[in-house]
């Protein structure tokens, strides 16, 4: 019994730990064109684990229109990186919510689609990356009154970029 139970928790361990596995060198190679360039760049730092450390978000430049566009989301984990999916969201237009899975918060996007509506995405983190979990279009006269989209420092640029917050 007693061995039965430390294999459940061994597995409990090495499946939560799994989806850190792999670390990446260069989160910068999400952005890269089809012949391997970096394409310009828009990163913005943002604690959306409660560690005191900023995570990165990155888009192309190219991929990035008024309402917003992929943003590709990275933990720094010593000398590399960890994917945590992506969210499609503006730097100005992500609000960070109270409510959190697997230890990361959970973040709402505003899109607009048009001067008057917005699509309204809510993002979880399932474990492994961040996934929509609801959407809905609505007016922007109509958002809710706790939209508060977080005011980062978005930085664009041609080139890598150093990771410093």
């Amino acid at each position: 019994m007693r061995q039965c139970f430390l294999m459940i928790l061994c597995l409990l361990f090495s499946s939560a730990a799994g989806a850190f596995a792999e670390g990446i060198e260069n989160p910068y190679q999400y952005v890269w064109d089809d012949e391997g360039d970096l394409e310009g760049i828009t990163r913005f730092f943002l604690d959306i684990n409660g560690d005191q450390t900023p995570e990165l978000f990155i888009g192309a430049n190219s991929l990035i229109g008024n309402g917003g566009g992929e943003f590709h989301v990275f933990l720094k984990s010593g000398k590399s990186y960890n994917h945590l999916g992506s969210v499609f969201c503006s730097p100005g237009g992500l609000d960070v919510l109270a409510t959190k899975h697997n230890g990361f918060s959970d973040l709402r996007a505003c899109t607009h689609m048009s001067a008057e509506e917005c699509t309204l995405t809510i993002y979880i983190f399932s474990g492994e990356k961040y996934e929509p979990k609801s959407q809905k279009l609505v007016k922007a006269s109509d958002l809710p009154k706790d939209f508060k989209p977080i005011r980062v420092e978005a930085e664009q640029s041609g080139k890598t970029l150093k990771w410093a917050p």
